[in-house]
Formats: structure tokens, C-alpha cells, sequence
């Protein structure tokens, strides 16, 4: 476990994570007068769905065949308890009300839930074998957001056999956090006194990102490899998986990446603008998947695996990309891929280069 702590450091972020998590609080508000109000691409901020309860997933849906957990059991160095800090209280009410949770979101005790606002956590299978590696994935979640919140997608893919690292710093930006991610698996894939010792395969990586991290992602996508070269050769990213992505520097000096990608928007976005989203999705020249989901807001990858699209998805396309796995596959190749006609999935496209495998 990498941690760093400072006191001053946590208090700001903090304040910058209490300020992030207001502002939908006062877009609720009624407007003042003249003043246009934006709600994003979709929906509005003064709607409270509550929960959303997506009962039980069609038959020809990712969520119906990829949301249920895996037969791995998970280990973790991090346990999601209650979010019992202001900030955090405050959090998870916005989330609940507005954004159609029905998991109410856990914290690792991070910043803004404690004071140390950076780290990497890690969730595994607990019954690795001696010798048995596995793919690895770097997880980022969004800016001022508790490592925790995404507790249930990280779990998610362990118990399908995947190694997660969680990388986090409050800002979650522009992706040193999944640089610190794969710098601290590196070290604990060697040393023997960590679980993980010798069971990372690198060459299988895949980085997943929400909101703010689901633009990092797109942006380490096609640097990482050359920029920890010295710590890590075998780095191999084989997946970007983009969750309600932020603009991170708006693709101005993104690199092209090879790596397969899918970006994920909501239906009812307010927070993370679909249409930055889509020009950087436009630019990618890599095979490349765009999937709005339906009844969905920014905060919906936080819910439990088996009541939105988010984790299934993430899950087959990872499969697909990273182990090439038959089932996942047919839903993003071939000329009549499953993802097309998932009921649960709108305006969904692939580019050439998708088309072409």
C-alpha cells in the first residue's frame, strides 16, 4: 500500500471536494432571473430520481451477462466502510437524491473522508495460486472523489480474476495517479512479503477511469508505456475503458494510443459534458466503442454491479480486449456485435478501425 500524507494538503482538497459537491446543490436552486441555466447534455440537476431500481436485465443485455460477480473470492488492502465525515455525508445525499443510487457510496478513508489525500489500494482474488498471474488493472476515480466510492466496480473485477489498483490523489486529472498506480504494483509484484508477489502480469494491463479519471485515461493511454519504461518494460496497456470521461486537457496534446477504447456516457449527464467527451472519442484512431446508457446519470457507476450497465461493460470490454475472451468478444466484433443491440444502450458506435477486427 503507497501512501502519502499531509495535513495541509488533505484540508485543501478537502475544501476543494466540499466546493464540487455543493455546486449541484445550487444548481438545483431556482435560476436567477436573465441567467440561462445549463443542465449538460441531458436531464437536469433540479430532477431527484431517488433510486433507481433497473429490475432485473433483459436476456440481450451486457448488464444481463456481465454484471454478476465473478467465482474469484477478493482480498483487499482497503475495506469500504460508511462515509461518516460532513463532506462525505453531504456526498453521498447529492449522490442518492440526484444521480438514482441505490448502494449508498463507502470510503477507504481518504481525503475528503480523512486527511491523506493520496494512495493506491489494491483488490485481487485471495486465492491466487502459486505462480498464476494475473491481468492488471488501474483504476482512477474522478476529481475530489473518495477512492472508495468505487469500491463495488473494483470488486467487480477481482472476483472476475483481475488485479486492481486503485490510484488516487484528490485531483485525479491528468493521470499521475495511474502512474503511481503501476509504480506501486511494480513494487509490490516484487516484493515477497506482499500478497501480490509475482502474480501481476503487466503485459495485460488495462486502465479504467470515472468522470475526471475516464480523462486521464484517454490521456496516459498513449504515454504511459514510454514514460515508465525504466520502471516497468513489460507495461503493456491492452484496454481504456472511460467512464462519463472529463476533458483532462481537452485532447490538445494527447498522443495516439493503440490500445482498444470504450467511452461510456449517461443519458442523463450534468456534470461531465457528453459533447467533449465525444471529440475526444471522434479523434481516437485506435479501435475505439462510443455507448450512451440509458436512465443513467454521472454518479451511476457507484451503484451496486447488478443495477446499471457500468460494470458490465467495463467487465466484457476488458475481457474482449485484454484476454480476447470468445463470449465477451461477440459483443464488440464481427458485423453483428451484441453491443448494437443492447435495449439498455442508445447511439452506440464503433470507428473503422473497431470495424475492421
Amino acid at each position: 500500500m503507497f501512501r502519502t500524507t499531509s495535513r495541509r494538503t488533505g484540508a485543501v482538497a478537502a475544501l476543494a471536494a466540499t466546493s464540487l459537491l455543493l455546486a449541484p446543490v445550487a444548481a438545483a436552486a431556482p435560476a436567477l432571473p436573465g441567467l440561462p441555466v445549463d443542465t449538460g447534455s441531458a436531464g437536469s440537476l433540479t430532477e431527484r430520481p431517488g433510486k433507481v431500481d433497473r429490475g432485473v436485465a433483459p436476456a440481450n443485455s451486457i448488464r444481463g451477462n456481465f454484471s454478476a460477480p465473478g467465482p474469484r473470492p477478493v482480498a483487499a488492502t482497503a475495506e469500504a466502510t460508511d462515509c461518516d465525515t460532513l463532506v462525505m455525508r453531504v456526498y453521498t445525499r447529492i449522490a442518492q437524491e440526484s444521480q438514482g443510487l441505490n448502494k449508498v457510496p463507502g470510503c477507504y478513508g481518504y481525503a475528503p473522508a480523512g486527511l491523506n489525500p493520496a494512495g493506491v489500494e489494491y483488490l485481487y482474488p485471495a486465492d491466487l495460486a502459486a505462480g498464476e498471474t494475473a491481468p492488471l488493472v488501474i483504476l482512477s476515480p474522478g476529481i475530489g472523489a473518495e477512492p472508495g466510492i468505487l469500491d463495488p466496480l473494483s470488486r467487480h473485477l477481482a472476483s472476475h480474476g483481475y488485479i486492481v489498483a486503485v490510484g488516487f490523489n484528490m485531483v485525479n486529472w491528468m493521470g499521475t495517479q495511474l502512474n503511481a498506480a503501476a509504480i506501486a504494483a511494480t513494487l509490490a509484484n516484487g516484493d515477497e512479503s506482499s500478497p501480490l508477489h509475482g502474480h501481476v502480469d503487466f503485459s495485460r494491463t488495462a486502465m479504467v477511469g470515472h468522470s475526471a479519471g475516464g480523462g486521464a485515461v484517454m490521456f496516459q493511454a498513449g504515454i504511459i508505456e514510454e514514460l515508465l519504461a525504466p520502471v516497468q518494460p513489460d507495461l503493456d496497456i491492452r484496454s481504456v475503458v472511460a467512464l462519463n470521461p472529463g476533458p483532462a486537457e481537452f485532447g490538445v496534446a494527447t498522443r495516439p494510443s493503440d490500445a482498444p477504447t470504450l467511452v461510456v456516457v449517461a443519458d442523463n449527464e450534468t456534470m461531465a459534458p457528453v459533447p467533449l467527451a465525444r471529440a475526444r472519442y471522434d479523434k481516437l484512431t485506435a479501435p475505439a466503442w462510443w455507448a450512451g446508457t440509458t436512465r443513467t446519470w454521472h454518479a451511476t457507476a457507484l451503484d451496486w454491479p447488478e443495477n446499471n450497465p457500468y460494470a458490465g461493460l467495463t467487465l466484457s470490454f476488458i475481457d474482449f480486449s485484454v484476454r480476447d475472451d470468445a463470449a465477451a468478444r461477440a459483443w464488440y466484433a464481427g458485423p453483428g456485435y451484441g453491443l448494437a443491440g443492447d435495449p439498455e444502450l442508445f447511439d452506440v458506435e464503433r470507428n473503422a478501425a473497431a470495424d475492421a477486427l
